[in-house]
């Protein structure tokens, strides 16, 4: 039939008087017609189901790839203007030892944490070399690899709009894009701490003999890698003996039902994962007993009320906005209003899921307790500026926590999702801006350029000038990398001597100067607060009689507010500049 013939066919010519119900009587099909036995009915053809095609709603890889190449430009943006700080010093040098016994023994005597971070960055420096950004790169490639993680993390525990929306804020970070690079156990233990939440889900979900064993790996890498990992170890065992974590049938579910109830071979499998573990921590107890006993300054407010209350806020602001960026600035305050809207959504968000905001409590609040316990009890030498670096490890379970809020937008109106999430992005780009340029550090010790300093100090020296540097100040490190003893001007092509170098400590230092005073002397000293006792005021003293000042430089200067705060908080002065480099002529 052709296709005009077929558009004449109208609805109108099927008339239903055609079709009428008296043709179909219901005599004409009676019971006795129906047989009870077996009707063969032919085999019923089924068309093919085509799959759909894989979307990013499907398959979130290229979301995911974007997102970790966002974060590698951003943590690769941060490392070249970074000159090594006292503590990754100790790293490089621990490292650098040829001997594993000897390193071991280095990092109980000079370190309060287990060996495996630095095993581990020993052998990657064996094969990539002992460059400082060779061994920042592997801190890099830990965090990286730890996106991923969370990305599980937050499916597991939410869903797929949760995992990429606390891969993204894990991934641009301001606190994780400073602490990322640095040539410490941060990066390692956080994505060990991932790796062993992971492995102790999938254990929960199957408990076979190979979740088992793949989580008490991976735990046990955890502990000999930070202390910290103890605390998150401690908190899956709180997870563990929540019954509710097993898939075990109940009828009459209770929050605190425990493992006792659960099923014997459940119960063996947990106490022979902690067991093992306890089992083969062991021979590093004696070492903790003897780094725990070393004596210490303690830091300001160590063991105060106020000291516990910043202790237990400030990893909360450096986690939400980072430590660049002051919480007087408009754009922190701006920041912090959104960081508390997305609080309460997310509140609302996980009480919908109480098993998973029951992990993500868990998980956060263990590590951060044991923390500022032991900063409060055997560490009170570490300020609470470093509450939040020492729990690196519980960062991702606030991003999760956060991205349950974002997800929860969706029902807020549209200006107010606008509104939230441009708050968080400007504080967000303002403390990555003055973390890349330098400024309005907390902590303005990671911002001290030393490697320039020494450079610059090197190009404008003399035959015949002697620099007296802080031995905290990695200014040896850097001038012995300037070529055995001499330097290439880049200005002039010509080489020129090094200056000789002596350590500020006074009793080595002073007599050998009063005894031989150079023409002119280079002072390289840090700005301190806990450590002011280290002050060269003997030897400034001895300079202001014999020499005058010709110079004076500056590097990482203090925001004036924070300053007036510190003194207001201190009631004493505080230094201008973290580094200060001065310059003195003999008369």
């Amino acid at each position: 039939m052709s296709e005009s013939a077929e558009q004449q066919i109208s609805k109108s010519q099927i008339s239903k008087s055609q079709i009428s119900k008296s043709q179909i009587s219901k005599s004409q099909i009676s019971k006795s017609q129906i047989s009870k036995s077996p009707i063969s009915k032919p085999p019923i053809s089924k068309p093919p189901i085509s799959k759909p095609p894989i979307t990013n709603r499907q398959s979130p890889i290229a979301s995911i790839l974007l997102i970790v190449l966002l974060a590698a430009g951003l943590l690769c943006a941060s490392v070249p203007g970074r000159s090594l700080w006292i503590d990754e010093l100790f790293t490089v040098r621990e490292v650098a030892e040829p001997s594993i016994p000897v390193l071991v023994e280095q990092v109980i005597q000079a370190e309060r944490r287990p060996p495996l971070h630095f095993l581990t960055l020993h052998v990657w420096s064996e094969l990539t070399g002992y460059g400082e950004a060779t061994q920042r790169a592997f801190s890099v490639a830990c965090l990286l690899l730890a996106l991923p993680l969370v990305y599980a993390l937050g499916r597991r525990l939410g869903n797929e709009a949760v995992a990429l929306l606390s891969l993204l804020l894990t991934a641009t970070s301001p606190f994780l894009i400073l602490y990322g690079p640095m040539v410490r156990a941060y990066s390692l233990t956080l994505l060990l701490g991932c790796l062993s939440t992971l492995a102790f889900l999938r254990w929960r979900e199957r408990p076979t003999a190979t979740s088992w064993l793949g989580y008490l790996v991976t735990a046990l890498a955890l502990i000999y890698t930070d202390y910290v990992g103890l605390a998150l170890v401690l908190a899956q065992g709180l997870l563990g003996l929540k019954r509710s974590m097993f898939h075990v049938p109940s009828s009459t579910f209770q929050f605190a039902d425990c493992l006792p109830r659960l099923s014997a071979s459940i119960r063996v499998q947990f106490w022979a994962a902690f067991g093992l573990l306890a089992l083969a921590y062991l021979p590093w107890v004696g070492v903790i007993v003897a780094q725990v006993g070393r004596p210490v300054l303690p830091a300001d407010f160590a063991q105060s009320l106020p000291g516990y209350v910043l202790k237990i806020a400030y990893p909360f602001y450096s986690f939400s906005l980072g430590e660049t960026i002051f919480p007087w600035h408009p754009a922190a305050v701006l920041g912090g209003l959104a960081v508390a809207v997305l609080a309460a959504k997310a509140t609302t968000f996980w009480r919908e899921r109480p098993h998973s905001a029951y992990v993500l409590a868990i998980c956060l609040g263990v590590p951060l307790a044991f923390t500022i316990f032991l900063l409060s009890t055997f560490a009170t030498d570490i300020t609470f500026l470093n509450v939040a670096s020492r729990t690196a490890l519980a960062a991702p379970y606030f991003y999760i926590f956060l991205a349950g809020g974002l997800a929860r937008l969706d029902r807020s109106p549209q200006a107010c999702q606008i509104w939230v999430i441009v708050l968080l992005a400007i504080a967000w780009v303002v403390s990555l801006t003055n973390l890349y340029t330098g400024r309005h550090y907390h902590n303005p010790i990671y911002a001290v350029p030393m490697r320039q300093i020494v450079q610059q100090v090197v190009a404008d020296s003399r035959p015949g000038d002697v620099v007296v540097a802080d031995p905290d100040s990695g200014f040896d490190y850097y001038l012995a990398r300037t070529g055995s003893g001499t330097t290439e001007s880049a200005t002039m092509g010509t080489t020129e001597s090094a200056p000789t170098l002596f350590s500020s400590v006074e009793a080595d230092t002073l007599p050998g100067l009063q005894a031989a005073p150079p023409p002119r002397l280079w002072l390289v000293t840090l700005g301190r607060d806990r450590t002011r006792a280290m002050e060269p005021t003997a030897l400034l003293s001895w300079l202001a009689g014999n020499y005058r000042l010709a110079e004076s430089r500056g590097y990482a200067p203090q925001d004036p507010r924070y300053q007036r705060f510190k003194q207001l908080l201190l009631h004493r002065p505080d230094y201008d500049y973290k580094a200060l480099v001065r310059l003195y002529v003999r008369r």
